[in-house]
């Protein structure tokens, strides 16, 4: 009625068990590492190869608000520090891996996969390999938003936006041409001034007025000039170029 038991079989039988659950989760463990090593390598491939624009994502509502940010908000900080908005492959530096971790962790936990990726770098990242200046790396959104998903290397100086200003637009370069002209005539001494016949406070006041816009006048034209020989643009015409200038 009840047979005996074997030991050599029931060691075989618990073996086999064993067996079966290491190779399980050892099943298991490759596929989790599969898993993560195509998702690296996709991670990767959308980084450095061009990729058409999609359009939103539904699951993109899932997303820190906090870390979205508009076309138009992006341009304005870009033409402010005379920064560039490039795709990522474009990008000559090297993306860290942090930033890589970080999209892999966002994908994973949200079950959404970014198509493309712009970079907010100075123009020197889009051209050598050795700056370091502060890169920002934003997944494409598609509607004309960005989320940010990772910034590196070194703060930009303070005085960034005061170098750049006159380059904004137009009006910056023509406001700076005025002050400079202003602070001239107010350096330069009252000698090297045209005289005229009524040496008064009102005369000599109205001397450096059109002294000032004489100045002015040149500034302003001469770095028109400079710009058009070295085949420089404003920074609203540029911040989303992807040529040199």
């Amino acid at each position: 009625m009840f047979k005996n038991v074997d030991i050599i079989e029931e060691l075989t039988k618990e073996r086999a068990k064993q067996q079966t659950a290491e190779k399980n989760i050892i099943n298991q463990a490759t596929a989790i590492i599969n898993g993560d090593f195509q998702l690296e390598k996709s991670i990767e491939n959308r980084l450095t190869n061009p990729h058409q624009e999609r359009s939103q994502h539904s699951k993109f509502d899932q997303l820190d608000s906090d870390l979205i940010f508009s076309e138009y908000t992006i341009e304005n900080i870009c033409t402010k520090y005379r920064l560039r908005f490039l795709p990522s492959h474009l990008f000559l530096g090297e993306i860290p891996k942090e930033a890589k971790a970080k999209i892999k962790k966002i994908e994973k936990e949200n079950q959404l996969t970014f198509e493309s990726f712009k970079i907010v770098a100075p123009e020197s990242r889009f051209k050598l390999r050795d700056a370091t200046e502060d890169p920002i790396l934003f997944a494409d959104l598609g509607n004309g938003s960005y989320y940010m998903i990772h910034k590196w290397g070194d703060d930009m100086g303070w005085y960034r936006n005061a170098i750049h200003y006159p380059m904004r637009n137009i009006t910056t370069l023509g406001l700076t041409a005025v002050v400079l002209g202003l602070l001239t005539t107010l350096i330069l001494p009252d000698s090297l001034f045209p005289q005229t016949e009524w040496s008064n406070a009102y005369a000599s006041g109205l001397t450096k007025i059109y002294m000032a816009f004489v100045f002015s006048g040149f500034y302003f034209v001469s770095a028109l000039i400079i710009g058009i020989l070295k085949s420089k643009e404003f920074s609203q015409d540029v911040w989303k170029s992807k040529f040199f200038n």
